[in-house]
């Protein structure tokens, strides 16, 4: 499962790998030898799991574990490029943001106007914090909380030195968080445990009853969305409705900005992640006379958010692509999440 993991996202490393190989290590057996020996066994059927993985990445672009090493090893993406994977692919050390992105996150006044501030992690954070400290002071709890304990830490540091501490990539933490959180609470009185859990259940159900007017999972699956059922005349139907249904069949689509493209359904679009020269590419075909494109959709947030965080390829400048479109292309429509789909003269 932990290569599995890996060839999902190779951010699973840090927040999986190295986290259960370090609990391999200091549990289990009193003698080293047996715990290194699983550890090694681990580390081996993890690697026969990658290889459909590595061979792909090796056929595709020449690197078995690309985006990795992308500076050092064959591949497609030039030393630009690469750099700027690197540079969004760590950061500095700053316990702000973890108070912000997990202890607190979404509880009292969002750090800046544009965070999406809802309490998903409710009061697991702080009780980590409380129990965590507690558990320390007591030889039972302490025994029971330290494996998990560390792998928290390890996940922790990974997140804050090699991401770019977005609250998301935390995610990983709620599984040993939990078996931590339920070892320490099996040494509470009967009642007392049954006191807690109860309050533990109303909390975060206090908090998610307050977001999107008392129906937080509406939106889950995207049905009335992506069917238009929303659509009032001063909010058009969504960007999916309008690509999935709306447009000719033969419509060939531009995507600017949008690198999530899951609820489009027809094939004939172009897109790319930030990292990418898809998108370069697709542009300088745009503004020539043999331009294949019918439609083009921008997202001039996630292009802002590119640049400020100096990701972006220049070529992408939301300066030089909107008078680009403008002149190209009409406006059909905008949408609420500031989406704008043109259609090209």
């Amino acid at each position: 499962m932990l290569g599995a993991a890996v060839g999902a996202k190779a951010t699973a490393i840090g927040f999986v790998a190295l986290p259960v190989g370090l609990l391999a290590i200091l549990t289990g057996p009193d003698r080293l030898a047996p715990r290194i020996g699983r550890l090694v066994l681990g580390a081996m059927v993890s690697a026969v799991v990658l290889i459909p993985w590595l061979a792909s990445n090796a056929n595709v672009v020449g690197n078995p574990v690309f985006p990795l090493f992308s500076g050092s090893m064959p591949g497609h993406w030039t030393d630009a490029q690469a750099a700027r994977w690197a540079s969004g692919h760590h950061a500095v050390p700053s316990l702000m943001a973890l108070w912000n992105e997990f202890v607190r996150f979404g509880i009292g006044a969002a750090p800046t106007p544009d965070t999406r501030w809802y309490a998903q992690w409710s009061i697991l954070p702080m009780l980590l914090l409380i129990v965590g400290t507690g558990s320390m002071f007591r030889r039972n709890a302490r025994s029971a909380a330290i494996g998990p304990l560390v792998m928290i830490v390890v996940q922790i540091v990974f997140w804050m030195v090699l991401t770019h501490q977005k609250s998301r990539f935390l995610i990983p933490v709620v599984i040993p968080a939990a078996v931590m959180l339920a070892r320490c609470a099996a040494w509470l009185p009967g009642h007392v445990r049954c006191g807690a859990a109860a309050l533990y259940i109303m909390l975060p159900t206090i908090l998610y009853l307050r977001e999107t007017n008392g129906a937080p999972a509406a939106a889950i699956g995207g049905g009335p969305e992506l069917s238009g059922a929303f659509a009032t005349p001063e909010a058009p139907p969504s960007l999916a409705r309008w690509l999935n249904h709306d447009l000719p069949a033969d419509a060939r689509v531009l995507l600017i900005g949008d690198a999530a493209p899951f609820y489009y359904e027809r094939r004939n679009f172009t897109w790319s992640t930030v990292w990418d020269s898809t998108i370069c590419s697709a542009l300088e075909a745009f503004e020539s006379d043999a331009n294949p494109y019918t439609h083009v959709v921008l997202d001039p947030v996630m292009l802002q958010i590119w640049t400020a965080s100096g990701w972006s390829d220049p070529q992408l400048d939301l300066e030089r692509v909107t008078p680009l479109l403008q002149r190209k292309a009409r406006e059909l429509a905008r949408f609420g999440d500031g989406k704008i789909l043109y259609e090209v003269r």
